[in-house]
């Protein structure tokens, strides 16, 4: 039986994200719990075009952390609830 982190690289694969993007985002769920990763799997192989949009909003909130301004992640955390709104509705 295939792992789902092995199911994650290949819709990495598979995605606009280049080689070291690919990387780098599977690094991100390397440690993650595989039923929790089963949860990301499933959506990503329903939703394909949201693995940029998930990789991008990785990136955004590693540089929002980066600089401690709490004012900028908060809007990021806004940000991702309305995302995350949208998905739900």
């Amino acid at each position: 039986m295939e792992s789902n982190y092995k199911k994650l690289i290949d819709i990495l694969a598979k995605s606009s994200l280049d080689f070291d993007e690919q990387n780098e985002l599977a690094t991100f769920f390397v440690k993650t719990r595989e039923e929790d990763l089963k949860q990301v799997v499933d959506f990503l192989s329903e939703n394909p075009t949201w693995v940029r949009k998930i990789y991008i909003n990785y990136r955004i909130k590693k540089e929002v952390l980066s600089r401690g301004d709490r004012a900028l992640w908060d809007r990021v955390l806004m940000d991702e609830l309305k995302d995350l709104t949208e998905i739900r509705d």
